[in-house]
């Protein structure tokens, strides 16, 4: 697979040394993958309006327009390790 160096600096407060590398891996080596994710309306509103990226630094909140339960924020973090939700916000930042 090929990798580059992630285009912004990585947040991901609170995270172990190895969870901040899995997550710079993932933006370096799939982010065409994880970009393509982001653009599924359901996941990119879950992200960005419910609390699911405030665990790693980053609160869209002040940018929403609607807010959804806690139920779709479970959902999204049932389907993805925290190195993927992690990734993930960081490509919607």
């Amino acid at each position: 697979k090929k990798c580059c160096s992630p285009s912004h600096i990585i947040v991901c407060d609170n995270c172990s040394e190895t969870l901040y590398n899995d997550v710079y891996e993932l933006l370096s080596c799939s982010s065409n993958r994880l970009t393509n994710l982001v653009r599924q309306v359901f996941l990119r509103d879950t992200l960005k309006c419910t609390s699911v990226c405030q665990n790693y630094g980053l609160d869209f909140k002040s940018t929403k327009t609607v807010e959804f339960g806690d139920e779709r924020a479970a959902y999204v973090n049932s389907f993805f390790p925290p190195k993927y939700i992690a990734a993930l916000c960081n490509i919607l930042a």
